[in-house]
């Protein structure tokens, strides 16, 4: 889940599906959570699906390069995807929500990521603000933008592990770099 708008939940998704099931061989799915009733405007895995596929069928899942995604998904997908086989099932809640928030609490790994630029700093610390407790400590915090200095001193000012996120222009090319900073971050998050 994204603390702002833009990010990078939804590229962090995909390129995280795409170490699963290419670098550890597990069968993977990524939902997007859809907090309200359906709008007009297509989503973005909507429009991915339109790109990859030539057309949006509107049928879940489809499947690009071995991952199942399922677009504008609620409770019932995530139990029907719960009672598969898939080893992995990534939740994309975009940015945060009341409804959202509640569905986090009950994945098994919690990845809340952070921009730590000027203009969207405020938005982490409302977050901290409102979830100041043991719990939300304990969950993995990722950075997309900002200052390495900003981050350092959050890590030690905080005493939250604040993980920069590596650079990468396309979500679907998984590098070296990427599969060792994702092999640390699905560890650390266990």
């Amino acid at each position: 889940m994204g603390l702002s708008h833009g990010v990078g939940v939804t590229h962090l998704c995909i390129m995280m599906a795409n170490y699963l099931v290419s670098g550890c061989g597990q069968k993977t799915a990524v939902l997007e959570w859809a907090e309200t009733e359906p709008t007009d405007r297509e989503s973005a895995l909507q429009r991915l699906e339109a790109v990859c596929m030539g057309k949006a069928r509107g049928k879940k899942p489809y499947r690009v390069l071995g991952v199942d995604y399922y677009c504008a998904s609620g409770a019932g997908e995530v139990a029907s995807c719960i009672g598969s086989n898939y080893e992995r099932i990534i939740l994309d809640f975009g940015c945060i929500g009341q409804e959202n928030q509640r569905e986090l609490l009950r994945c098994d790994q919690k990845l809340i990521v952070v921009s730590l630029s000027e203009w969207q700093i405020e938005a982490f610390w409302q977050f901290y603000g409102e979830k100041e407790n043991a719990e939300c400590k304990s969950w993995s915090y990722l950075v997309a933008f900002g200052s390495e200095e900003t981050r350092k001193e959050m890590n030690r000012r905080l005493k939250l592990s604040f993980l920069r996120i590596p650079l990468s222009i396309d979500a679907f090319a998984i590098n070296r770099e990427m599969m060792t900073w994702f092999y640390e971050i699905l560890t650390h998050c266990r």
